[in-house]
């Protein structure tokens, strides 16, 4: 399946972000990252990855939130971020994509608790949103 990885190509972000929460139960040293389809029929090829602003976890690079430990207790089991949208999209029905990769195996040459490039685990969820 192929997947967008590449960041918004349009134009410049606008200023107000938006919140996400994300409560984590069982996981593993991990990373997530959100992505966003601005078109009502979605594919893999229009996704585009969001920029998070800030978080309640680690952050690696601008897209990528860490989860730097197995099996969060609380309050590391919730996990806040502040993404930022492109600028001038509206939608009555875009697609919010959230996408968690784990780090395991861990022992590969570039893992560390928060990425590996050894194959892993990945798991997605998707919600329906509108922008106005």
């Amino acid at each position: 399946m192929a997947t967008s990885w590449n960041p918004w190509p349009g134009p410049p972000y606008i200023w107000t972000p938006i919140n996400h929460t994300t409560h984590l139960i069982g996981m593993t040293t991990s990373h997530f990252q959100m992505e966003l389809c601005a078109q009502e029929q979605e594919t893999n090829n229009c996704f585009n990855l969001l920029p998070v602003v800030s978080a309640s976890q680690p952050l690696r690079g601008e897209y990528q939130v860490c989860i730097p430990f197995d099996n969060p207790a609380p309050p590391n089991d919730i996990v806040t971020v502040r993404l930022q949208l492109p600028a001038g999209v509206r939608c009555s029905r875009c697609t919010l994509r959230w996408t968690y990769r784990t780090s395991y195996p861990n022992g590969a040459p570039d893992w560390n608790n928060c990425y590996t490039a050894a194959p892993a685990q990945t798991f997605r969820n998707c919600a329906d949103i509108s922008i106005n």
